[in-house]
């Protein structure tokens, strides 16, 4: 394809993509914070705008520890542009909705082609707990963004290993936000470079230079926060968030292994239980294309480690899958195009115009 070309089709994908992003700002403000934790995430936000101490977290007065600090970093910056206001609590949760869209369009692009992004797109946008979570003031898409643009670096390291350094910085961004909650994505790009032949990739100089780097800034506010508040850190941050939910059912949270195929129906509506579905026949069908097989082994290892690790923690909560909907988004998309072919994004974006009053009107 000649460039000019390759240049409209980026722009009407951009396009497409920031037109549709209308659903995720659509009466953002208008609502109050939810009680729990899009209230208690901007409470954090607050103090740290209000006294200006970007190490020690605090909730109402009193210190916190449960979490990193990234999100609330920015979410405090806003409150300092755009003011104290619901906008502003759920503005970098919006703000990275739509670059998980993009971020997910260049996935589904590099391993297929860009129809497939578009569809991952669409397929994205037409999830419901995908679009509840990126209007909320929370931690998850923030998070499940980075994780997705470590992924997609990762995979274009495989043309130019410089990406690594931009795959590194958003893993790190990723640990700065959610902490432990990378682990699955860790074991996936383990996997997925393992099966692909591209250990390597953790021995290049880009690589290890951009991890010792970046783990400075890391490892420096938890030395602090650890200097500042001890046992009490220890204990809430590791011990708690790490083997607490991990081996038992805290804050009354239990469920079995179907748990998280309940979610995906229920929550997931509406294009992700059929993808859920046609996923076997996707993972038959790419693995038996050699030129396929990376695509096979990324998209295979997302949803095997999300839906593994996630089923193993003795904690949950209906949130803890959301990282496995993008890559059942690409997957179906590929599916989705085989069976209507030139049509294949008409027909979803009208199967999406369907379902706007629902998001709308929810």
């Amino acid at each position: 394809m000649p460039f000019t070309a390759r240049l409209k089709s980026n722009y009407f994908s951009f396009f497409f993509i920031i037109l549709t992003s209308f659903l995720i700002f659509y009466h953002s403000g208008y609502n109050s914070l939810v009680s729990w934790d899009e209230a208690f995430y901007a409470n954090v936000s607050q103090h740290i705008y209000k006294n200006g101490n970007f190490i020690d977290l605090y909730y109402q007065g009193s210190i916190w520890a449960d979490k990193p600090p990234l999100y609330f970093w920015i979410t405090a910056f806003f409150f300092k542009i755009f003011g104290i206001t619901e906008f502003s609590a759920r503005l970098l949760s919006m703000l990275s909705g739509i670059g998980l869209l993009i971020v997910v369009y260049f996935i589904g692009k590099e391993i297929f082609s860009r129809k497939e992004g578009i569809l991952a797109v669409i397929f994205l946008l037409g999830t419901y707990q995908f679009l509840y979570a990126a209007r909320m003031g929370t931690l998850d898409i923030t998070f499940l963004f980075f994780s997705c643009l470590g992924i997609f670096a990762f995979l274009k390291a495989d043309k130019n290993k410089k990406y690594l350094m931009i795959f590194t910085f958003s893993f790190f961004c990723a640990f700065m936000t959610k902490s432990f909650a990378l682990f699955p994505f860790v074991l996936l790009v383990f996997f997925y470079a393992l099966f692909t032949k591209k250990l390597s990739f953790f021995r290049n100089r880009y690589f290890l230079l951009s991890f010792f780097l970046f783990l400075i800034p890391v490892f420096s506010w938890h030395f602090l926060a650890f200097k500042h508040y001890g046992k009490f850190f220890l204990q809430n941050y590791f011990i708690k968030n790490l083997f607490g939910r991990s081996l038992k059912a805290i804050e009354q949270h239990p469920g079995g292994f179907f748990f998280y195929f309940k979610v995906i129906f229920n929550k997931g509506r509406f294009f992700m239980p059929p993808a859920l579905i046609f996923f076997p026949f996707f993972a038959w069908d790419v693995y038996h294309k050699e030129k396929k097989r990376d695509a096979f082994w990324i998209i295979v290892a997302w949803v095997a480690a999300v839906f593994s690790v996630y089923t193993i923690v003795k904690t949950k909560l209906n949130w803890y899958i959301l990282p496995i909907y993008p890559a059942l988004a690409i997957s179906f998309a590929y599916s989705w195009n085989k069976l209507f072919k030139k049509a294949s994004i008409i027909a979803a974006l009208i199967c999406l115009s369907g379902f706007l009053p629902y998001f709308i009107y929810k």
